[in-house]
């Protein structure tokens, strides 16, 4: 048993390992099964048994099926193609189908993508903007965003057009006492920290404030030291009581792409970052107007450091930041120079329609009460629109143009796809313009703006009266908003507000034309919001007699403005109101509303305004009082006539407080200052000088042929800074002149790179302007305030004609060449005087540069240090500051140690020419040429060598000497091709001098063309290859024919080398970018002032390595 047991394992085991004929028949069935199975052909069980029916393995028929159908099965299985592999044989056409699928929702899927990355991007920024580390980025989004709300001025009635505020805005002046002259606004803006600014409606505050906002978008509130940012606050969004300083602050700043600021926000109060640019306070309601004050005031006592701004009529503003604020500045009028440069943005719209600024000028002032009205900005905006858009006829009083210019723009705006009728919209307008002066009374809300479902509710609450149905209200609005540009919606159009609080005081006076009591009421409960609608009511056609009584009882003042105004008012009671305040007039008690209410009264044609005109001509001669005497001529000037002009002159020597009130008078004043340069009184220069306008320029051209050399001289200076003034050259242009004017002693060259047309006079005049300044004194400038002279007048006069008395050191001078490059060195690069020794000023390293242009303009002190230095005469440095700053800048790094500027670099200013010696024809001729003479000397030296029965010999040495001399200049030439290879010492030897020069030539950029001769005359290996190129010549060609082609490449040579050095003179104009700018005159244009210090570096100084450019 035991034994059995044993065996038993054992043969089994014989029985389980198959035999070698038993593996070779699974394995062939195997391989018919798998066969099968791939080919995708049906199982053939019969076929396998009957060819494996008598098997060397006697396996059975059922053990053969068995088999292959399982090896079949199995492999069939496993190559059952998915989903995917179904797909593979249609691939192509699955492909072609999905591109075609995104092709046609390619817009989509774009917008679609666009946004989803948008989207995660701003979730992702509006939640880091506010960390410090991210303050930067978040401040260059703030900036964008202000430069996207800023940038362009959209025009409520002209939505399609809208204009650039850097072409639209005009600088505003400040109204100072009568004895002084006008300021520009932003003089006040850099000198004080903070500010009150008053002035009437559509003066231009908020302009003022939005320019600022916009020169910081696009980095060019420079003059600032502290640089500070600031925000722009409309302050009728303080009207919420529960929003606390900061909080309106940092909601502005999220509304500029900066979320998350309150860290910012309290940061930068704390440190003084930030300008406060408060605007509007007259638009608080006057409930809440004394928290507002209190908010503010609070604010500004616990930010001590920060800089403000806040804006408000000066009707309603009651001195509540005087004790806070430094200066209170009043905007004043546009002068006439103002309204000049205001219009030539529009051009271009008036050319179109065959009229012109003249024109319109000439129109205005025809008409005095509209050219009182155009001394606004708004007022002059709706002018400048009809007048060069449509056919309308400026009316002549203040009533008829409001009702005229709203007809046109609720009716004759896109007429022929208006659904409703201008009489329904106006009334509408007039519904919501009461409406929202009512609220703001009653209610205590901000006196601009009206929630949207308000609106709509009130729409619809009129609408049936007009015979429209209700459902038409937001069409209505639409229209109106669309193609009027009276309403505004606004805040994604949760609100609207219109163009203009003055359009909506308007409207609400005409809605109450023939209500007085209710006009009177409402004026006596709030007057200061309904001031300006009391002066527009007694403007409409209508009887203000009792209206005019009951508002002299409340407040005379405002009666007396009112009578500016009426169309119809009883004379007793007119008499007995003026007769009431003719006797302030220079007292004390007066006001600056009294006399702009009679020159408004006296400004009228009619019976009333020709005997008011008449009491001031008279008072005028009569009045002994100086205080009285001024008062009278402010009114009289106010007038806007000539006879006013007239009457002023003959005070003009006795007074001198009346020149400034004669300037006022602008154009109507040029023909009478013109008469009084005959009594020898030079003031009259500076006077047109100030009125600044086409007239006054025309004026001063027989000045500049007086017999009298200070006033020909004194003349040359005003002209030279009129010539920049908006319309003057096209004045010039075509004015005429006398043939002894034409053939006078003139430098023709100043003004030949303008390219004026055949027969203009612009170059006689700008060459006797140039010939005057070279030789004026310093006193013949005008005195304060600063003028900036024309540079296309002031540079070639300064750089060319009284070079010699600019004393710019040289490198010969020693201690004072020292003295000015140190300055310059210390200024750029921050370091110490003492630090710095004697060397060319090359000492800008490519960072350093890079620092140098970064860093803008020198700094006026910088600028009077080098002044200093230099001693310039007295002349010279008179025109120098009356440069622009960074023109002086640009002129003292061009000039200083440079070659003297000539005439035929000025006339090359307009024809810049871009040209690297380095990099251009003329030089690679050159080493083309020194190529094939050292190639042919190398080769002789190789053949004679080879050729020798003897190679050990002298003459073989000398040979081989002057192939490697030869040699070198292929060893520099890539050097020179390919960067500053080589470029080291000098004493390395004669051989390297031609590596050493194009190291040299590579380094200093070919700074100079003495480096280029210099390189010339380095050339060493011209020694040894002359003569070995000569001998491979004489193998083939004569002698004589060798010679004369040495004379014939020497010639080539020297033709390269000149023709090269005049261009890269002429690329090298010291010049060069100065006045990359349209004429003055053109809108857009690009002035003096924008040339950085990174243009004005000399041609060594660029940061681009191994390149030469001017």
């Amino acid at each position: 048993m035991l034994l059995l047991g044993i065996l038993a394992p054992t043969a089994s085991h014989s029985q389980a390992s198959p035999s070698p004929e038993h593996a070779a028949v699974v394995t062939d069935i195997l391989g018919y099964a798998e066969r099968h199975a791939k080919s995708d052909g049906a199982m053939q069980t019969r076929l396998v048994v009957d060819l494996f029916r008598d098997n060397p393995a006697r396996l059975t028929s059922q053990r053969v099926a068995r088999i292959y159908e399982e090896e079949y099965s199995r492999v069939r299985e496993a190559n059952r193609p998915g989903a995917f592999r179904k797909l593979v044989p249609n691939l192509g056409w699955v492909a072609a189908l999905i591109l075609l699928v995104l092709l046609a929702f390619r817009d989509v899927l774009k917008d679609w993508l666009t946004q989803r990355i948008r989207a995660t991007s701003g979730w992702l920024y509006g939640r880091i903007a506010g960390r410090p580390f991210f303050w930067r980025t978040a401040l260059r989004h703030y900036q964008q965003a202000l430069h996207s709300k800023y940038g362009l001025l959209k025009i409520p009635f002209r939505p399609n057009q809208p204009l650039r505020m850097r072409d639209i805005y005009v600088p505003l002046k400040i109204k100072c006492a009568l004895d002084a002259d006008d300021t520009d606004a932003h003089e006040f803006v850099t000198r004080w920290r903070r500010l009150v600014v008053v002035g009437t409606p559509g003066a231009g505050k908020s302009m003022l404030l939005k320019h600022l906002t916009l020169s910081y978008a696009e980095g060019r509130m420079l003059d600032l030291p502290d640089r500070p940012v600031p925000i722009l606050l409309e302050l009728h969004r303080f009207n919420e009581p529960k929003a606390t300083f900061e909080d309106v602050l940092e909601a502005e700043l999220a509304r500029g792409d900066f979320p998350q600021a309150r860290s910012f926000v309290s940061s930068g109060l704390e440190q003084g970052r930030l300008m406060l640019l408060l605007d509007g306070l007259d638009e608080v309601s006057s409930v809440e107007r004394k928290r507002v004050v209190q908010v503010i005031r609070d604010a500004l006592d616990q930010y001590k450091k920060c800089r403000a701004i806040i804006t408000c009529r000066d009707a309603v503003y009651r001195g509540e930041f005087d004790d806070v604020v430094e200066q209170r500045l009043e905007i004043d009028a546009f002068k006439d120079e103002q309204l000049w440069r205001f219009l030539g943005s529009w051009e271009e719209d008036l050319n179109r329609q065959g009229k012109s600024i003249e024109q319109l000028m000439l129109t205005l002032h025809d008409r005095p009460r509209i050219m009182d009205l155009a001394r606004n900005p708004l007022m002059l905006t709706i002018i400048a629109y009809l007048y060069s858009d449509t056919d309308f006829v400026l009316p002549n009083s203040r009533a008829e143009f409001y009702r005229e210019s709203t007809d046109i723009l609720l009716d004759l705006w896109h007429q022929e796809h208006n659904r409703f009728k201008a009489v329904a919209k106006r009334l509408l307008l007039q519904h919501l313009a009461l409406f929202n002066q009512d609220t703001t009374t009653e209610q205590g809300q901000e006196r601009l703006t009206m929630e949207r479902l308000v609106v709509l509710e009130q729409t619809r609450k009129l609408l049936p009266d007009l015979n429209i149905h209700p459902d038409e209200a937001n069409a209505m609005l639409d229209e109106i908003v669309e193609r009027s540009g009276l309403l505004l919606e606004i805040d994604g159009g949760e609100r609207y507000r219109f163009a203009h609080l003055t359009l909506q005081e308007y409207l609400a006076a005409t809605k109450l034309m023939n209500d007085a009591s209710g006009m009177v009421d409402r004026f006596k409960a709030d007057r200061d919001a309904w001031r300006e609608t009391v002066k527009l009511w007694c403007g409409l056609d209508h009887d203000s007699t009792e209206f005019i009584r009951a508002i002299h009882a409340m407040e005379p003042l405002t009666a007396v403005e009112c009578l500016a105004d009426a169309q119809k008012v009883q004379p007793a009671l007119a008499n007995q109101i003026l007769e009431g305040f003719k006797s302030r007039l220079g007292s004390d008690a007066a006001d600056e509303a009294v006399v702009k209410a009679f020159g408004s009264i006296a400004s009228d044609s009619r019976p009333r305004g020709e005997a008011m005109f008449q009491w001031l001509k008279e008072s005028l001669a009569t009045a002994r009082d100086k205080s009285r005497c001024m008062a009278i001529a402010k009114a009289l000037s106010l007038t806007n006539k000539v006879e006013a002009a007239r009457l002023l002159a003959e005070r003009y020597v006795e007074y001198a407080e009346a020149r400034a009130i004669l300037v006022c008078m602008g154009d109507l004043a040029v023909p009478t200052l013109e008469a009084v340069v005959e009594t020898g009184s030079l003031n009259v220069l500076d006077d047109l000088l100030a009125i600044g306008t086409p007239l006054a320029a025309k004026a001063l051209v027989p000045l500049l042929w007086h017999p009298d050399d200070t006033i020909s001289m004194r003349a040359a200076w005003r002209m030279a800074a009129l010539f920049q003034k908006q319309g003057v050259e096209a004045a010039l242009r075509e004015h005429p002149l006398t043939p002894e004017q034409r053939d006078a002693e003139s430098p023709g060259w100043v003004w030949q790179p303008f390219n004026e047309p055949k027969g203009s006079s612009l170059p006689t005049i700008a060459g006797r302007v140039a010939l005057l300044l070279k030789q004026a004194p310093a006193e013949a400038a005008p005195p304060e305030p600063y003028h900036s002279l024309d540079p296309r007048l002031a540079i070639p006069v300064c750089a060319i004609q009284r070079y010699s008395e600019a004393g710019f050191p040289t490198a010969r001078e020693g201690e004072r060449y020292l003295a000015y490059h140190a300055r310059l060195r210390e200024t750029l690069l921050g370091e110490r005087p003492e630090d710095v020794t004697v060397e060319p000023p090359l000492f800008l390293s490519t960072d350093a540069r890079a620092r140098a242009g970064y860093r803008g303009v020198l700094k006026p002190q910088v600028i009077e240090e080098l002044l200093a230095v230099m001693s310039p005469g007295s002349a010279w440095r008179s025109l120098f500051i009356h440069l622009p700053v960074r023109l002086q800048s640009t002129l003292l790094f061009r000039l200083f140690d440079r070659p003297r500027p000539t005439e035929q670099d000025w006339s090359n200013v307009t024809s810049p020419v871009e040209y690297a010696v380095h990099d251009n024809w003329h030089l690679r001729t050159v080493l083309l040429l020194g190529m094939l003479l050292s190639a042919l000397a190398i080769l002789h030296a190789m053949l004679s060598i080879l050729g020798a029965p003897d190679r050990l010999t002298w003459s073989n040495g000398l040979l081989l000497l002057g192939a490697a001399a030869s040699g070198l200049f292929w060893i520099g030439l890539p050097g020179y091709m390919g960067g500053a290879l080589w470029a080291a010492n000098r004493s390395v030897g004669s051989f390297l001098g031609p590596v050493i020069a194009v190291g040299d030539l590579i380094s200093r950029g070919i700074s100079d063309l003495d480096e280029f001769r210099e390189f010339i005359l380095e050339l060493s290996w011209l020694p040894a290859t002359v003569p070995l190129a000569t001998l491979m010549m004489s193998r083939f060609i004569p002698g004589l024919y060798v010679a004369m082609l040495w004379g014939l490449l020497l010639v080539v040579v020297l033709t390269l080398i000149f023709h090269a050095a005049r261009r890269e003179r002429r690329a090298r104009n010291p010049f060069k970018g100065l006045l990359t700018f349209p004429r003055p005159g053109t809108p857009g244009r690009r002035s003096a002032d924008a040339v950085t210090l990174r243009d004005s570096l000399p041609q060594r100084w660029h940061p681009i390595q191994g390149r030469a450019t001017a």
